[in-house]
């Protein structure tokens, strides 16, 4: 049990880094329990009762410790940048992260309380995963036309001194603009990004859950009107909802999931753009 525990937070690390050679392939750990286990444990019932009766100094040497877990063990520093835990505002919320290309989840998932959800604004997002930051901005640099780009190659030089120079604003397309601009004369006919060229895992995710922790997408639809009219947010959900036969499709049924689903999204789209908002309802 504590070495699929160390394994899981090994792996969990990978994805943290979106990387698959931290941990040492299969081939290693058979190696390894075929030197400290006898000829004669070759199931999972002998294994148990070989288990039962080992010393502590068997026991020990049994233990995947992180010298025969990795390959090669990530830099602190960069782990840091990418938190399991990370303040957006006032709060403090756990992050998941998933290095799965092409699945909806793929990416940081930051776990929000619905009651927080009103007061949050895109830049506090992106600026929770200190991480993505850098690729990000690296990205859109990338989406301008050519004639732009030539002047800003390394790109991830530029991407880094632009993140330098402005750490207490956002980091994000308007201010990279202004930076351009101001730092770089560049003109502001050359100043065109396309968000499509970002991929979407170095946008932070979120899924909003209610106080017990649980996350209903059910119960988001029904309260989420009266929690976000006592933020000031009356107007966005009329609009959204407004829209909503658009959305999903004439002749709809309004309390059908998809329709709920639609409106929470329409919702999310109002306050935040184009927003990646997950709600994982049981």
């Amino acid at each position: 049990m504590a070495n699929d525990a160390a394994l899981r937070q090994a792996q969990q690390m990978e994805d943290r880094l979106r990387t698959r050679d931290l941990v040492q392939g299969a081939e290693a750990f058979v190696d390894f329990y075929d030197q400290q286990l006898p000829r004669q444990v070759s199931s999972a019932a002998s294994l148990e009762h070989y288990s039962r009766h080992l010393s502590k100094a068997l026991r020990e040497a049994l233990r995947l410790t992180p010298a025969r877990i990795f390959a090669r063990l990530p830099e602190a520093e960069t782990l840091a940048q990418f938190p399991e835990q990370t303040r957006v505002d006032a709060l403090t919320v756990p992050v998941e992260y998933h290095f799965a290309p092409g699945d909806a989840q793929d990416g940081a998932n930051l776990k929000v309380p619905l009651l927080a959800l009103p007061g949050l604004t895109r830049a506090m997002i992106d600026a929770a995963i200190p991480g993505l930051a850098a690729p990000r901005i690296e990205a859109l640099l990338r989406s301008l036309p050519k004639d732009a780009r030539r002047s800003l190659i390394p790109m991830a030089a530029t991407a880094a001194q632009f993140l330098a120079d402005g750490q207490a604003a956002p980091a994000d397309a308007e201010q990279l603009k202004v930076w351009l601009k101001e730092k770089r004369g560049m003109a502001e006919s050359l100043l065109r990004f396309d968000p499509k060229a970002v991929p979407a895992h170095l946008t932070p995710q979120l899924t909003v859950t209610q106080t017990a922790g649980k996350s209903r997408a059910a119960r988001i639809w029904r309260n989420c009107g009266r929690e976000c009219a006592a933020a000031g947010r009356a107007r966005s959900l009329k609009a959204a909802r407004g829209r909503l036969t658009a959305f999903v499709g004439r002749g709809v049924d309004s309390n059908s999931t998809s329709c709920r689903s639609g409106y929470l999204w329409l919702w999310s789209k109002a306050r935040f753009g184009c927003f990646p908002l997950l709600c994982n309802g049981t």
